[in-house]
């Protein structure tokens, strides 16, 4: 890893690879397969609204640099 990067990136790193230990550890692959198998399909955003409308947005959780 590099060593030039921020305390926050760090700490998001961190709890990150922390996140993805704990889900592989509540779920295997294969019943992860199984239930991408079984969810509604995902309708794409092109092909439900026409050619002129345009989307600019963000969803987060909360912000990274309001770390405690």
């Amino acid at each position: 890893m590099k060593t030039n990067i921020s305390a926050t990136l760090s700490g998001i790193l961190a709890d990150t690879r922390t996140e993805i230990a704990r889900d592989k550890a509540r779920q295997s692959a294969s019943e992860t397969k199984a239930r991408m198998r079984d969810a509604i399909p995902v309708i794409s955003f092109q092909s439900r609204y026409p050619p002129v409308t345009a989307l600019i947005a963000e969803l987060k959780e909360k912000s990274p640099s309001a770390r405690p």
